[in-house]
């Protein structure tokens, strides 16, 4: 059973990783990934990966291209 304290810190990790994906994106307007480039350069677990990029994409801050690559929406 999950605790509090670990859901709390569950939740931290998800918003560190969120607000990190975000920068490198905002930092590298041109940047392109694939969900395989991502779980590489940042050591992530599919899994995760994916809820992120979910995450990310409901926001509108990513876009996925047809050939699968992840930009930054406005791009």
């Amino acid at each position: 059973m999950t605790t509090t304290i670990e859901r709390s810190r569950a939740d931290a990790n998800v918003a560190v990783w969120l607000n990190r994906i975000r920068a490198e994106y905002r930092d590298m307007p041109g940047l392109s990934l694939t969900p395989l480039q991502m779980q590489r350069l940042w050591g992530l677990e599919p899994y995760i990966c994916a809820a992120l990029l979910e995450a990310l994409v409901a926001a509108r801050v990513l876009r996925c291209t047809p050939e699968g690559n992840y930009v930054r929406y406005e791009d």
